[in-house]
């Protein structure tokens, strides 16, 4: 029996969400990368709520990372 374990990474996300504020762009472009390169299965995203600099950094993200999915919660509800 082959058993496959996939990795989910929540450190983007997660920090964005901290009292003292979000990463700074290029070091969550960074994260990603290190995190791609480690063989990490998809890097969890802040939800994006139609800002432009969620929008920047999600489509950032998309053409940095080779191998893993992007997670993008998407906040409808208000």
């Amino acid at each position: 029996m082959i058993r496959k374990i996939s990795i989910s990474d929540a450190t983007v996300r997660l920090s964005s969400r901290t009292t003292a504020g979000a990463l700074p762009f290029r070091i969550s472009i960074e994260m990603a990368k290190l995190l791609d390169k480690l063989g990490v299965n998809a890097i969890e995203v802040c939800p994006v709520d139609g800002g432009r600099s969620d929008y920047l950094l999600v489509k950032s993200l998309a053409g940095t990372v080779g191998k893993a999915a992007l997670v993008v919660p998407v906040d409808i509800l208000d």
